[in-house]
């Protein structure tokens, strides 16, 4: 019995190694004509997709009011740099939606709660409460910093009754205040004469905080605080030494002290070209100027247009009623001419005496 399940088991194994050799000769056969079957279907041609880049939401319903807008709606001005040599000032956060699309944002944590294990915990959202007969009522404020990592940086806050709110009008707002850096390598110790650091020591002030950006050579990084790098990142500035004075813990007069200090490179730049401060200063001063003088005279503009109207429309009022005034005048000559009772009385009178 035992032998016979042997020659068994054995003739399996023998009809299992035929079955796996035929299968072996067969499978190249098959691959070939399968590979034929599939040469002989029409393969259709890959078309690439266009993906249509849509503008942000504020850009599809904006209608421009400023000259400036109007200009960059139209594509007369298409690059953020002539706007900022033309020296005017920005007045709709859409003409930066348009110029600079890869923009920004970060939120300062100006805001303040009591932590679970004591202390003081930071949020982005500044709460202040005011008591009216009906109870407290609640008012946020945010403060936020806008940047394209590349020179270009702008700060603003907002206030509003809720926390989203108060967020945007504060980006709207600091996308209106940008300005333009002088980056370069100030530090001796680099001299590679990239663009990675401030180009020389600057000050600034806001408040009470006091604060100085020293250069820096490469690798050192951004030697500030958590607050302050968010500024110094956004503006495309990698290495850079900070000091600070006064009460710190303010947070918006320390992001407006350094924003100060990143502002005045360019005063100072001039300065070192041989030009006064004091030169640089009004210079700045007589463009704002200009720019209310023109506000005025298109003001006045329009008012004067208005009266010519006016005018014109009175024009045929007044004609008609010349000839009523001729004759009114008439009967005032003739009036005059006449004498009157009195005078003759007093004569009569006269007369008598004699």
């Amino acid at each position: 019995m035992a032998e016979g399940k042997k020659q068994e088991v054995k003739e399996i194994k023998e009809i299992k190694m035929e079955s796996e050799e035929a299968d072996e000769v067969k499978e190249p056969v098959a691959v070939a004509q399968e590979v034929k079957e599939i040469e002989k279907v029409p393969v259709p041609e890959v078309v690439p997709e266009i993906i249509a880049v849509r503008p942000p939401l504020s850009l599809e319903k904006w209608v421009p009011k400023t000259s400036l807008g109007k200009k960059v709606f139209s594509g007369e001005i298409a690059d953020i740099e002539t706007v900022l040599n033309m020296g005017v000032q920005i007045r709709e956060p859409e003409i930066i939606d348009k110029l600079v699309p890869e923009m920004k944002n970060e939120i300062i944590l100006i805001g303040g709660r009591t932590g679970k294990g004591g202390g003081v915990q930071r949020i982005p959202v500044k709460i202040t409460a005011k008591m009216h007969r009906s109870g407290r009522r609640l008012a946020m404020s945010a403060f936020v910093v806008v940047g394209n990592e590349n020179g270009i940086v702008g700060v603003g806050k907002g206030n509003a009754l809720e926390a989203r709110d108060a967020i945007a009008k504060a980006i709207q707002r600091a996308k209106m205040n940008i300005i333009r850096l002088k980056r370069g390598c100030g530090s001796w110790e680099c001299r590679c004469g990239t663009e990675h650091t401030v180009a020389f020591k600057t000050k600034g002030k806001g408040g009470s905080v006091r604060v100085e950006l020293l250069p820096a050579p490469k690798g050192i990084g951004l030697v500030a605080d958590d607050e302050t790098k968010k500024i110094l990142r956004l503006a495309g500035i990698h290495d850079v030494w900070v000091r600070t004075f006064g009460n710190t813990s303010a947070r918006i007069n320390l992001i407006t002290a350094v924003y100060d200090a990143l502002k005045k490179l360019y005063i100072y730049e001039k300065i070192a070209e041989g030009t006064p401060r004091k030169k640089v200063i009004e210079e700045a001063e007589d463009l704002a100027e200009e720019e209310e003088e023109d506000l005025e005279e298109s003001e006045e503009n329009e008012e004067d247009n208005y009266y010519e109207e006016v005018e014109s429309e009175n024009e045929y009022e007044d004609g008609e009623n010349e000839e009523s005034d001729e004759s009114e005048e008439e009967t005032v000559q003739i009036r005059e001419e006449k004498p009157s009772k009195v005078e003759k009385e007093k004569e009569k009178e006269e007369k008598e005496e004699e």
